[in-house]
């Protein structure tokens, strides 16, 4: 069972899917942007040298860009599990033309219970869940 905070993320990587590839190829672009500050030497003594602080920072930019593809992949793979209603629901009201509805507006425009609609969203968080391991 997914607690409520849980299901509100699962449904906020869900619905940034279309994002976490840009996020994932913008985490590599800017981990080859660090140039060396020419200047250091007059900053004084520090822990690292400039080189050692861009090589740590790259090493960061690529857990990003590594977290944003495992988001991603997990993502494609939920999806690819769902069955062709929930896609369309999906499709739909998490990516499409109406992602800005909440749950209960959904229920409204598809003209079922709101308790089908909270359904839906909890089969798809838990396929998704189950993809990334959280259940």
């Amino acid at each position: 069972m997914l607690s409520k905070s849980k299901k509100a993320s699962l449904e906020e990587d869900f619905r940034k899917y279309k994002l976490l590839q840009r996020e994932a190829l913008t985490a590599i672009i800017d981990s080859n942007m660090h140039d060396e500050d020419v200047n250091a030497w007059i900053k004084g003594s520090r822990e690292h040298s400039q080189k050692a602080l861009n090589e740590l920072i790259q090493k960061e930019d690529n857990r990003i860009y590594q977290n944003r593809m495992q988001k991603y992949n997990a993502v494609c793979r939920a999806y690819e599990r769902l069955s062709d209603e929930l896609k369309n629901i999906v499709n739909t009201y998490m990516w499409g033309e109406y992602s800005y509805l909440e749950w209960r507006d959904i229920a409204d425009k598809e003209d079922v219970a709101h308790k089908t609609a909270f359904n839906w969203r909890t089969n798809i968080l838990t396929t998704y869940a189950e993809e990334i391991g959280e259940i």
